[in-house]
């Protein structure tokens, strides 16, 4: 049985005048420089499961219980180190278009599993006309900043988008926490996803025309820690499957909207 217990997002936006099917492209995501007001709720008997083509989803009974900013910023605010992976002297691949904070990372897990405190981590994002690509990131520990490029860049979005469209990618990360912390951290992520479903959007904020794009995350990650000299070992961080459900518009450059489950014991649960 799905627990309908719900953490959604959505984004403050204008309201739409035709609804349709509609392609997205990389004008349709954000850039550097941006900031949105992301609004948090919670709704016991959402319904992420309903989808197809030329749908009409009705969110108008959300009512936000909270907010926050998101900010993407420019690659001449990183620290220096991180300039030198990301920015324009990095190679190709490499050069990012902005960072920004993220929780994509298992941050609880690793708090918990390493004895000092990561106050926040950032992800460097490549957009091109093709792709949304995350190509590393930054971990800010005790007050010190240590990046790290993805030696498997992993394609966040396949573009332009469409109804129908599908594909699969994959992102490998090895941190050394060296000289901060003798540790090491080992992110292996795969992620599928499909345009599920297109049609118009209606939240407090208006109707629009949206595509809802389904995403499946499965991640491997793994701690080694060396503690008092001794030899270290390898601790597994245990990260259920997850589902990211997200409704996206021409008008915003972040999602309308998006609720984010994981999988324990076979029961897909909102979190």
């Amino acid at each position: 049985m799905t627990t309908m217990k719900a953490l959604t997002l959505f984004f403050i936006s204008l309201i739409g005048s035709a609804y349709g099917q509609i392609t997205l492209t990389d004008q349709h995501f954000s850039g550097a420089n941006e900031s949105f007001v992301i609004s948090t709720t919670t709704d016991p008997l959402i319904d992420y499961n309903f989808t197809g083509a030329n749908v009409a989803w009705d969110f108008t009974t959300l009512v936000a219980t909270g907010q926050k900013g998101y900010i993407t910023k420019p690659m001449t605010s990183a620290a220096l180190y991180s300039q030198l992976l990301f920015g324009s002297f990095a190679p190709l691949a490499y050069k990012a278009t902005y960072f920004a904070s993220t929780t994509d990372l298992p941050l609880a897990q690793l708090t918990t599993a390493l004895p000092v405190s990561i106050e926040d981590i950032s992800l460097f994002t490549k957009k091109t006309a093709t792709a949304i690509n995350s190509v590393g990131y930054e971990l800010l520990i005790n007050g010190q900043g240590i990046a790290v490029k993805s030696d498997t860049i992993e394609k966040r979005y396949a573009l332009p988008l469409n109804f129908g469209d599908t594909y699969n990618s994959r992102g490998y990360t090895a941190l050394d926490m060296n000289p901060i912390y003798n540790a090491q951290w080992r992110q292996h992520r795969s992620r599928s996803r499909g345009v599920d479903g297109y049609g118009a959007i209606t939240t407090p904020f208006g109707t629009f025309s949206a595509l809802r794009i389904k995403h499946e995350i499965t991640e491997n990650d793994s701690i080694y820690l060396a503690i008092g000299g001794t030899t270290g070992f390898w601790l597994p961080l245990p990260i259920p499957v997850a589902y990211e459900y997200e409704w996206r518009a021409v008008e915003e450059k972040e999602p309308i909207l998006v609720i984010k489950t994981s999988v324990t014991l076979g029961t897909e649960t909102v979190t």
